[in-house]
């Protein structure tokens, strides 16, 4: 038996079924905060927190797999870029995760390394293009991208 739909659906918010319209439009929008990313955030932070008391969080020192240190240092970076005190609990706690992932687990670790080769390809083709950044983008982002 499915669980009941708690929201009416319509495919007509702001006159279009585009997920990134109707995601935005309210009761949807609620719905995803509330039933969706917030137990998500809870859960994600929760099993970091859990990793890190049973194991210590991810270092150079603890780690060997040089994925594991090339990510180190990109969750280093990234937390050093993010302004968002509301959020980076979370962002560290999904950092961690992939790098426990990657250090243990090679069946984690391939497919991670297949999706990233298959991005630096999209990358290198041109097809994924890096569109303009607007000041809106960076939203508490501390690099100064612009003069």
């Amino acid at each position: 038996m499915s669980a009941p739909l708690l929201i009416e659906r319509t495919d007509n918010i702001f006159g279009s079924c585009l997920i990134r319209y109707r995601m935005l439009a309210e009761p949807l929008r609620q719905f995803v905060i509330k039933l969706v990313k917030a137990p998500l955030q809870k859960a994600i932070q929760h099993a970091n927190k859990l990793l890190v008391r049973a194991i210590g969080e991810p270092t150079r020192k603890n780690t060997i797999h040089p994925h594991s240190h090339i990510l180190i240092d990109e969750r280093d970076w990234f937390m050093s870029m993010e302004d968002n005190h509301g959020r980076e609990e979370l962002f560290r706690a999904a950092w961690n995760i992939l790098i426990y992932e990657v250090e243990h687990d090679p069946y984690y670790g391939f497919r991670f390394n297949r999706i990233l080769r298959r991005l630096v390809d999209k990358v290198n083709s041109g097809e994924w293009k890096f569109e303009p950044l607007k000041p809106a983008d960076s939203f508490c982002w501390r690099e100064k991208l612009w003069d």
